[in-house]
């Protein structure tokens, strides 16, 4: 897949009505301390970022937003800038966006053991 494939289907997956041309996104007027974004700029790095995207399996099962790891893997180069706006932004502020909220549980029964295994799925941004 091309890095603009990749892009495309990000966008298609996100927003499946045909894209984000045109949305227009609310946003509240918070504002962070000075101190509050040098932190989340030191907490949140490229390279973490870049180790966090990366560690996990390519075709590991995608979360509730159907992504899978290799779409982020592969668009990674264009997307890590507008993603680390964003997750600094999410820390400097103190606001999880809705979205990143939701979660799946999956009960997955183990061959030797009667008893089940809870799994969380989390959004991954």
């Amino acid at each position: 897949m091309t890095e603009k494939g990749t892009l495309e289907e990000l966008l298609w997956v996100q927003e499946p009505s045909g894209g984000w041309d045109g949305l227009e996104l609310q946003f509240p007027k918070w504002t962070g301390s000075r101190e509050d974004w040098a932190l989340s700029k030191a907490v949140i790095s490229y390279d973490k970022l870049k180790w966090a995207v990366f560690s996990f399996q390519p075709y590991k099962s995608p979360g509730m937003d159907g992504m899978m790891p290799i779409m982020l893997q592969q668009g990674f180069e264009m997307l890590a800038g507008k993603l680390l706006m964003l997750l600094r932004a999410s820390l400097a502020l103190g606001y999880i966006p809705m979205s990143w909220r939701h979660t799946r549980v999956v009960f997955i029964p183990k061959p030797e053991a009667p008893k089940f295994q809870r799994v969380k799925a989390v959004l991954v941004p």
